[in-house]
């Protein structure tokens, strides 16, 4: 994702969009995560089309890294 493009969420976005063990998140959690990873990355210099190498246990945070 870029800075400024979001998720389509449902209109429920209190809805829980993931789980993994007793932590869960939102449609509306998960996007604003997404968002701001996304402007984090373009703040350090990444774009559209490069390739970010990623290692990271089974979380939440693996989801809006993904």
């Amino acid at each position: 994702m870029t800075p400024g493009q979001r998720l389509t969420i449902p209109t429920t976005s209190d809805v829980i969009a993931v789980s993994c063990g007793d932590e869960s998140i939102t449609y509306t959690q998960l996007d604003e995560r997404v968002a701001a990873r996304a402007t984090a990355l373009v703040a350090d210099g990444f774009g559209a089309g490069d390739v970010i190498p990623v290692q990271a246990d089974r979380s939440i945070e693996s989801i809006v890294t993904f």
